[in-house]
């Protein structure tokens, strides 16, 4: 994996709007009924612990995964965090 420097901290490079999950591991229940009929759901997603929930559409893929899709881009998604839906 290459890692690379931005030049500031609110450079363009350092923003997502989108990100795929690996396997969901759902805590409270199996994925949600409207997630599993529909196949797509609007929520809201955290991946820092002081991180405002920011509105996104989940999209379940065949293997378990979820794309997430933020309405507004976050700063610094990072792979190996944990992220939370409400």
């Amino acid at each position: 994996m290459l890692y690379f420097k931005a030049p500031s901290t609110d450079h363009p490079a350092l923003f997502r709007d989108l990100l795929r999950t690996n396997r969901v591991h759902w805590i409270a229940e199996e994925p949600p009924a409207e997630l599993v009929r529909d196949k797509m759901m609007e929520c809201h997603f955290r991946f820092r612990h002081q991180m405002a929930l920011v509105p996104c559409v989940l999209t379940l893929n065949q293997d378990g995964s979820v794309w997430v899709t933020l309405v507004k881009p976050a700063r610094a998604l990072t792979p190996g965090q944990v992220s939370c839906w409400k």
